[in-house]
């Protein structure tokens, strides 16, 4: 298939070309900017599928930038939808996020009503809500947590490393969150789940995750011993109440078979190895 890929520079977005172009797809990245409707048209000429995953992420950069944000993550989704709704033989699979669901004890489904607690959250369900009126048939992907060796802070792994790395001997750091729990993978890893729903041209919205949760706690443990530092210890306050994104991804079992094996350890010792030859 000939595929247009939207954000084939982020963090995500460069694992999708890779995982993609491996699965024997001929990528055509967009590098216009999706908030421009008049430079998607000549793009999507000729396109089997689209894959849009360019977005404005960071929880903390959507606050300080609303405006801006709104105009990408909800404008631009709009206009990338309008563009693949006017060549009805391509197929558009949108990236969104678990950020459009609130916190639950129990494991999250895709009928789950979306309650998204962040601004984040709020844009990417809006660009889900126009892609479903602008498109009758189109896939949406939950993405869940994921890291990777160009990820910077605040994200979640590179704020613990950074913590780790210049930490005292004997250090005992505060944790806040540390009850968290997230459903977490590498870049790499989702990516290739992704390429497999695009390759079957699913429809619907599915969740893309691992189906096992961590606690914040646990992440910063194993990441203490990835990078022999277990010297450090961890604070955080027993009685805070935790916020949980599980996901169910029995029903992405069912489209696309077994799940990729995914182990943390091995992913989180990659990530700091790639770090250490930057």
């Amino acid at each position: 298939m000939r595929i247009g890929l939207t954000g084939a520079r982020g963090v995500l977005g460069t694992r999708l070309f890779s995982a993609l172009s491996l699965k024997g797809h001929e990528i055509l990245p967009f590098d216009g900017d999706i908030r421009d409707s008049s430079s998607l048209d000549p793009w999507v000429t000729g396109l089997d599928a689209v894959v849009h995953a360019a977005a404005i992420v960071p929880v903390r950069k959507v606050m300080d930038h609303l405006s801006v944000a709104i105009s990408v993550n909800v404008g631009g989704t709009a206009n990338v939808a309008r563009a693949v709704a006017r060549n009805p033989n391509c197929h558009l699979t949108y990236i969104s996020t678990s950020h459009v669901y609130a916190s639950s004890d129990r494991p999250l489904k895709e009928d789950e009503v979306p309650n998204p607690i962040s601004y984040y959250g709020r844009t990417k369900l809006q660009g889900e809500q126009w892609v479903s009126s602008l498109l009758e048939r189109t896939l949406i992907v939950r993405v869940f947590s994921f890291f990777d060796e160009r990820q910077t802070e605040p994200y979640l792994i590179p704020s613990l490393q950074t913590r780790i790395v210049s930490a005292t001997r004997g250090s005992s750091l505060q944790l806040v969150g540390a009850l968290n729990m997230r459903d977490i993978a590498d870049a790499r890893w989702i990516a290739e789940v992704c390429a497999r729903l695009v390759d079957a041209t699913q429809t619907g919205t599915v969740n893309c995750a691992t189906g096992i949760c961590h606690s914040v706690l646990e992440l910063a443990l194993k990441l203490t011993e990835v990078l022999d530092r277990t010297d450090v210890k961890w604070d955080f306050d027993k009685n805070d109440p935790p916020n949980v994104l599980a996901a169910d991804v029995s029903l992405l079992v069912s489209r696309i078979g077994v799940l990729p094996s995914f182990d943390l350890q091995s992913a989180l010792r990659r990530y700091v190895s790639s770090q250490a030859q930057e």
